[in-house]
């Protein structure tokens, strides 16, 4: 019999990037790049995008093959500890890493060493991410970072045209700030309101603004917003996220950018509604509109919802999908356009979704970004087959099924046999009656992980244990298993309950 021997030339390209696919590109150059033209040429792609965030092995940046490639690396991801290692004076950005374009900074350190580098990377490069790791409100934070970016640009040595910053909220009051000529692109999140007025001000050049908002508008602030009609703006995409913020503040601003602004994107937590008349006289102008509103603590009293949906039904919404929902006990309306376009709802789910309403009837609603979401009422802990069967139509890539209080699972007198096909994972930590777990599984027939209290575990596998002893249930095997145990206390999983596991969830992995 003869044996081959198979060697990785002789696998096809397409085969080769897949296998790069599972390694960290400073792996793949330390390990392919310089041993023949093909792989120099299928090494090219990781080169250019290079991400060293992730190497446990600083050494490997003093070998040959990495000496050979800073000055391919277009877009370079590394993290604050980094920097003195790949950059061995700060004239080295400029002198060596000829073709950069693009930092991405992870920030893990806080002594400040990174903003060194900033002043030579405003000279050298086009766009740089400021990723902060593991920020929390005690950590400390440069809230006047802004100023470094914030300033009077006016000589041509500044290339700097993009910036992000993520994982933290700044707070700043910009009275170091100057006008700033050159930043195009700016994402952030920022405390107050007012900021983000503050931030329009001294940037005047800015196409493309997504800006995040914590707190609204802050009491102790006197900001003059009738500064607003003054603003020259060029804004071509805003997208804006924000909690109890001023629509008729916002509106001023956007009155500025009109002529300009082609996408806009808006995500409101606030205690008042915002109708399809008050956003007509922006959307006219706009080639693409999202909006995503979560209306709280209202007076049901005081609300019309058919006056509302009418306002959405007018010819300037003809061809613009809008539902709104609502929650009675809670007194909230949850208002989304386009739905298809939606990605998370940041409220619970009640049968009361059932009675959603659509401006146009002829529409079928389908939300088939929305991977996640959370059942939880309080008031009527009640679900019907009728409103699992529209979850089934309307959330069509349903993965995550997260139930927050006790219910009922009312039999509607319609056929009982739907399944949610696409969730994988169900959360339940709250306690719940066991038989209407029991339910929950049938409903979810390829559930992969589950989250579960330990109590309720206890008793759900009973159960379980019992039916399947007499044939009377039999469920697909989970493959994880994960035990929420009661907080501040030592608590051990017992050889019978394992057992008991085993028998009704077959080889499933028990993680704590």
């Amino acid at each position: 019999m003869v044996t081959t021997k198979s060697t990785l030339e002789q696998f096809p390209n397409e085969l080769l990037h897949y296998v790069f696919s599972y390694l960290q590109s400073d792996e793949i150059i330390y390990s392919f790049l310089s041993l023949n033209i093909r792989f120099n040429s299928l090494c090219h792609h990781y080169i250019e995008h290079i991400d060293l965030s992730m190497t446990n092995s600083v050494d490997k940046w003093f070998t040959e093959n990495f000496q050979l490639i800073p000055s391919l690396i277009k877009t370079l991801k590394l993290n604050d500890m980094q920097l003195d290692l790949v950059f061995e004076s700060f004239n080295d950005v400029s002198t060596y890493f000829t073709q950069l374009k693009t930092i991405h900074l992870g920030i893990f350190l806080q002594n400040g060493h990174y903003k060194q580098y900033l002043p030579v990377f405003k000279q050298t490069i086009s766009s740089l991410l400021l990723n902060y790791q593991n920020a929390t409100i005690l950590s400390r934070i440069d809230h006047d970072i802004l100023n470094e970016f914030i300033t009077n640009n006016a000589e041509s040595s500044i290339l700097l045209d993009t910036l992000t910053i993520h994982g933290v909220c700044l707070s700043f009051d910009g009275e170091q700030f100057q006008i700033c000529q050159t930043l195009k692109c700016l994402t952030i999140f920022i405390e107050y309101q007012h900021q983000l007025f503050i931030l329009l001000e001294y940037l005047p050049q800015l196409e493309y603004l997504n800006v995040g908002i914590r707190e609204g508008k802050a009491a102790k602030y006197d900001y003059n917003y009738s500064k607003t009609k003054h603003l020259s703006l060029k804004l071509r995409e805003f997208i804006l996220s924000a909690n109890d913020i001023h629509f008729s503040d916002i509106c001023l601003l956007l009155k500025q950018c009109q002529s300009t602004l082609e996408i806009l994107k808006i995500r409101f937590k606030i205690d008042y509604l915002i109708d399809g008349r008050m956003l007509e006289p922006f959307k006219r102008s706009l080639k693409q509109f999202y909006f995503y509103f979560f209306c709280h603590s209202l007076d049901d009293l005081s609300i019309n919802a058919l006056d509302l949906l009418s306002s959405f039904q007018t010819l300037a919404w003809s061809h613009q999908p809008v539902m709104f929902f609502t929650n009675s006990f809670y007194q909230t309306y949850t208002l989304v356009s386009p739905p298809r376009d939606c990605q998370k709802f940041n409220c619970s789910l009640t049968n009361e979704f059932l009675n959603y309403y659509l401006n146009n009837r002829q529409e079928e609603l389908k939300l088939p970004r929305i991977t996640r979401l959370f059942l939880n009422d309080k008031q009527q802990p009640m679900y019907t087959y009728k409103f699992f069967r529209l979850l089934k139509t309307v959330f069509t890539n349903l993965q995550i099924l997260e139930v927050g209080s006790s219910f009922e699972l009312h039999n509607d007198n319609l056929e009982n046999d739907v399944t949610l096909d696409t969730v994988r994972t169900l959360i339940i930590t709250n306690n719940q009656d066991h038989c209407v777990v029991k339910h929950l599984f049938k409903l979810l027939p390829n559930l992969y992980r589950l989250a579960i209290d330990y109590d309720l575990l206890i008793n759900v596998t009973d159960e379980l244990y019992f039916e399947q002893q007499q044939d009377k249930f039999q469920y697909t095997p989970l493959n994880e298993i994960l035990i929420h145990f009661p907080p501040n206390q030592h608590t051990e999983i017992t050889d019978d309950l394992k057992h008991k596991i085993k028998f009704s969830f077959k080889n499933a992995k028990i993680l704590s």
